[in-house]
């Protein structure tokens, strides 16, 4: 998998089951506590994250 596959997979998977709200609002000291472990974070929207879990799921 290149890097942009596994992206879609884990913004895929894990809001699938844990749900989408955690992936869209990050608080300041989980900013500073993934900067600190070099984590890098990448911002996607409710809908961004929905809509790829539908088309996964869809082209199933």
């Amino acid at each position: 998998m290149d890097e942009s596959a596994r992206q879609d997979f884990l913004y895929s998977f894990f809001p699938f089951i844990y749900g989408i709200y955690p992936y869209t609002v990050v608080t300041d000291k989980q900013k500073k506590a993934m900067e600190q472990a070099k984590v890098g974070y990448t911002y996607h929207s409710i809908c961004d994250i929905a809509c790829t879990c539908a088309k996964k799921l869809l082209q199933g």
